[in-house]
């Protein structure tokens, strides 16, 4: 999903927070990471977050408390 697209629908739900995951091609440096979130920040004012490596983010939500774990550091 393109990252605006991504960032309108996640400001349309209420989240707060974003993650991006297994983004091919690999975002190498600063300036691939900026030009693939180019826009989002304009629709999106909540916590985003590029996966890549292992990452562990926790979802609360009124009913559950979730831990989402992610190991793709190194996958493509």
């Amino acid at each position: 999903m393109d990252p605006v697209v991504a960032a309108r629908v996640a400001k349309e739900a209420g989240v707060k927070k974003l993650v991006y995951v297994h983004i091919t091609p690999p975002l190498t440096n600063k300036t691939t990471e900026e030009l693939y979130l180019k826009g989002v920040s304009d629709i999106f004012n909540g916590e985003i977050i590029l996966g890549g490596g292992s990452h562990e983010i926790q979802v609360k939500t009124k009913i559950l408390e979730i831990s989402f774990i992610s190991y793709f550091e190194n996958f493509f």
